[in-house]
């Protein structure tokens, strides 16, 4: 489960600091959730990684394309486009994660946003292995996947100090060793607009997500609707066969009974 939290809380009267803003039961996995980690250039962006998937999660107050920028100050009620700190995990409209991915090849074990690039995203695997997400390019599969030793690997660092340290990544694995990673030119540097591709792809899907309760009433309402115009109809077509086969037995019954002599009954004397 995720929970979101406020260790700074402040108590309001006689009432205790709640340090636990709101628990999020929308997480539709059985299995443990294992690393979690913002994104350095999506603020209220999330990766979410267990060991069969990994989620991004969206918390922000308003739609991605309006996030709050990486230089707002933390502390602020709102910034310059209006997008509000959430008091709860996320919206109460948005309760899935904007995007999950397929089964790895391996269980995952860890992962990293790039500090460089929005779109890309690192995944260590149990096998030694790292796959590599770039969503400027495909979102179904990884990119590449890249060995990087035999051990599972645990914990994925980019340095917070200096850029050139965006281009370093240090892996440490299951057996204690640290490995430090040169990343090429296209894992740090993207296409141009790489910021505004990504916000419009998770845009659309927040807005999908925002707009499925709607969507579902106005699908729930056409499918009744339907079902009564469907049924109505059945009845007027069952009432019509009906009566195209009392008349063709009545007229059966009168030509039978005047090739054989026989008088009608007065109640069937003439076809209906």
């Amino acid at each position: 489960e995720l929970i979101y939290g406020d260790w700074a809380a402040k108590a309001s009267g006689d009432k205790k600091p709640e340090f636990v803003k709101s628990l999020c039961d929308a997480n539709k996995t059985f299995r443990p959730l294992l690393q979690l980690s913002d994104s350095d250039r999506i603020r209220d962006l999330m990766l979410v990684v267990s060991d069969w998937e990994f989620a991004l999660w969206y918390i922000g107050g308003a739609a991605p394309s309006l996030a709050r920028p990486d230089t707002a100050d933390p502390d602020d009620e709102e910034d310059e486009v209006d997008s509000p700190r959430p008091d709860k995990f996320m919206p109460a409209q948005i309760h899935e994660p904007l995007f999950r991915s397929t089964a790895p090849n391996s269980y995952f074990a860890c992962g990293a946003c790039s500090p460089s690039r929005p779109a890309v995203l690192y995944l260590g695997r149990v096998d030694g292995g790292m796959d590599v997400w770039d969503f400027t390019d495909q979102s179904h599969q990884p990119l590449m996947s890249h060995p990087v030793t035999a051990a599972a690997l645990t914990t994925m660092t980019f340095c917070p100090e200096d850029d050139a340290g965006k281009s370093l990544l240090a892996v440490g694995d299951d057996h204690g060793h640290l490995h430090i990673l040169k990343l090429p030119v296209n894992l740090i540097c993207g296409p141009e607009r790489e910021d505004e591709i990504i916000r419009q792809v998770l845009d659309r899907e927040y807005h999908r997500i925002e707009g499925e309760p709607t969507r579902s009433t106005t699908l729930e309402a056409l499918k009744q609707q339907t079902e009564k115009t469907l049924a109505a109809e059945d009845e007027e077509i069952v009432q019509q066969e009906d009566s195209v086969i009392d008349e063709e037995y009545r007229k059966t019954l009168a030509e039978f009974c005047e090739a054989t002599g026989i008088s009608l009954p007065a109640s069937d004397a003439a076809p209906m």
